[in-house]
């Protein structure tokens, strides 16, 4: 079996009961509790694989994908301002981890999109998503703090806030289309990591680049009715999250290599919706 898969299967059954008990995002664990040298992140459920085992088109069942991808949607319902929102995607710490730490995020690219039609592009001018902490202040989560956090087509670097990692859901991620966009059926996209400090050695370790794709489920355009999500044909919404995956990472993966040589086989996602739990 080619490596990447191997590890990818491994990380699938370490943290599929998670996935199941959990909510929807990366977990990430270190490799003790009191000399904390090393940290892991992996998706909380398999990303690519969500499909209807029932269902012969969307087999095999289930796919591993990255361990440093995460996949889901915007809400159909508009919010009042006119966003779509998600909270899905962010970090939350999973088995034993040391007491005393604090944390932070870094924005790592500028905003992906994609129809899978073509390879990602940058979000069209207009279009950025609005990054903010839901339990800002909340005592019962330590760390979380007020922040506003932008991502447009052309950001390239942004230091985020100081966060909890209580809860996969912590973060509101709110994407809001230029009015003039032709963006509006398809998937957007981002890369982000977490910087965690340990007070018990004072070392700052680093996830790694972390990725966030969701689709739209809404559009404004009138040939294309219906959200991306929802209707797009399984494999266009797999080209279009292997598009902006290739754009987010800097060099070939062994999972891009995989795709190239034909050696994985995506099965379609069905996303979820920000609001679910």
């Amino acid at each position: 079996m080619n490596k990447f898969l191997f590890g990818s299967v491994m990380l699938f059954a370490c943290f599929i009961s998670a996935a199941n008990a959990l909510a929807h995002g990366f977990a990430i664990s270190v490799n003790s509790t009191s000399n904390p040298t090393m940290i892991s992140a992996a998706f909380d459920e398999p990303v690519l694989d969500d499909a209807d085992s029932s269902v012969p088109s969307n087999a095999p069942y289930p796919t591993p994908g990255p361990a440093n991808l995460f996949l889901d949607a915007f809400d159909q319902d508009p919010n009042p301002d006119g966003s779509y929102g998600t909270f899905e995607g962010f970090v939350q710490t999973a088995g034993a981890f040391p007491p005393n730490y604090t944390a932070t995020f870094n924005i790592l690219s500028p905003l992906y999109y994609s129809d899978g039609t073509s390879p990602a592009v940058p979000a069209s001018s207009g279009t950025y998503v609005h990054i903010y902490d839901l339990y800002a202040g909340d005592p019962s989560y330590p760390g979380a703090s007020a922040g506003d956090v932008y991502i447009y087509g052309n950001t390239s670097f942004q230091t985020g806030f100081g966060v909890s990692l209580y809860y996969y859901h912590e973060l509101e991620k709110d994407i809001y289309l230029a009015a003039d966009s032709t963006q509006t059926y398809g998937e957007y996209g981002f890369a982000f990591d977490v910087l965690v400090h340990f007070a018990s050695n004072g070392m700052t370790l680093d996830t790694g680049p972390l990725y966030d794709v969701f689709a739209l489920d809404t559009t404004t355009d009138p040939d294309n009715p219906g959200g991306f999500a929802t209707f797009a044909p399984f494999p266009l919404q797999d080209a279009a999250t292997e598009a902006i995956y290739a754009a987010l990472v800097p060099e070939p993966s062994s999972f891009l290599l995989a795709l190239i040589g034909g050696g994985l086989l995506i099965a379609h996602r069905s996303r979820r919706k920000g609001g679910s739990d």
